[in-house]
């Protein structure tokens, strides 16, 4: 998850780093030599271990298709204002180790004090310092792996003369809904073409919030292209959020 902001906010989110996984009907909790957890046992490689875990294969003391539990560190965002958000980060099984900021283009960035390996969530917030001006953030976050956390927020513009076009790169996949905060006054409409693919979100609403799905249209990795064109009269304005 990068954070880009273009006179606002763009958010996003990478997913963690995994080791090798086992061998098809590789159980877990059988390897000895191998650490691994009670809700793991007897479950197959890749197969669910309860709640949002996953059984995953590991290479822990070199010795491969090893499986633990694992739970996926989570990012979510919040939007406070055009200039702010918040970062909600949590580990809940494995517990969060660091948060390390690693880009912080014209944005204030804090983070709390917390005791590494908490469970518990981290509240983080980003503030634009100037917000007629481009900001981006990057936190990387780890627990046993590390991850991009990189939610992207926009404010897009209706000004005077020829409507404002922002384009976003590299996007990875599992940035796959784009959630639209309108304003007031907000934007009539809004054009999202990613990659090849356009979505026209008509009739908005002041102060509506809608989220549509562009799962569909992102291709594997981190290769899409994320466009947004505002419509409406001059003056009125959207934050915009690409999240997972």
């Amino acid at each position: 998850m990068r954070f880009v902001l273009m006179a606002g906010f763009l958010l996003l989110m990478t997913s963690p780093d995994v080791a090798a996984q086992g061998t098809p009907g590789k159980r877990c909790g059988t390897v000895g030599g191998c650490s691994s957890s009670p809700a793991c046992d007897d479950q197959v490689v890749g197969a669910q271990c309860g709640g949002a875990k996953k059984c995953v294969a590991s290479s822990e003391n070199s010795i491969a298709a090893c499986c633990k539990c694992q739970a996926p560190t989570t990012c979510t965002t919040n939007v406070i204002d055009p200039s702010t958000v918040e970062i909600l980060v949590q580990s809940p099984l494995e517990g969060t180790q660091s948060i390390g900021v690693s880009i912080a283009n014209n944005i204030d960035v804090s983070i709390p004090t917390y005791s590494p390996g908490t469970l518990d969530p981290i509240q983080v917030t980003a503030t634009k310092i100037d917000r007629l001006k481009s900001a981006r953030v990057e936190l990387q976050v780890c627990s046993s792996t590390c991850m991009l956390c990189d939610p992207v927020v926009t404010l897009v513009a209706r000004n005077a003369g020829k409507p404002e076009t922002q384009t976003f790169s590299q996007v990875p996949e599992t940035e796959n809904k784009v959630t639209i905060f309108n304003g007031s006054p907000g934007l009539k409409s809004l054009v999202i073409v990613v990659n090849d693919s356009t979505f026209r979100v008509a009739d908005l609403e002041d102060q509506e919030h809608r989220t549509i799905d562009i799962s569909w249209a992102i291709v594997a990795g981190s290769q899409s292209v994320i466009t947004l064109k505002a419509a409406g009269k001059p003056g009125q304005s959207a934050t915009v959020l690409i999240h997972d």
